[in-house]
């Protein structure tokens, strides 16, 4: 039994690029459309402190120190931790 062929023609390779290229145009500027309700929303929520920090628990420990508060560490949790002391002594 013979497979059939297909009958749509291969495009080029710089008109495909071109398409995707465009592609990612037009969702980059859909994407960042504004309206009054986006607006309204995100006034709301700089009111109330704006986007909450994540727990400090969701970021991993890879070096065993961060639990026991001994300064800056070069792990995620610890550098998210010293961060956070360090724009708190910023604000005040």
């Amino acid at each position: 039994m013979a497979t059939k062929r297909s009958t749509t023609k291969k495009l080029p390779k710089k008109i495909l690029l071109e398409r995707k290229q465009n592609r990612r145009e037009i969702t980059v500027r859909a994407g960042s459309v504004s309206t009054e309700t986006k607006a309204r929303a995100s006034a709301e929520n700089g009111k109330k402190g704006g986007r909450p920090e994540k727990p400090l628990e969701s970021y991993p420990c890879t070096c065993g120190q961060c639990d026991s508060g001994q300064g800056k560490t070069n792990c995620p949790r610890g550098r998210r931790a010293y961060y956070r002391t360090y724009k708190l002594r910023q604000s005040s």
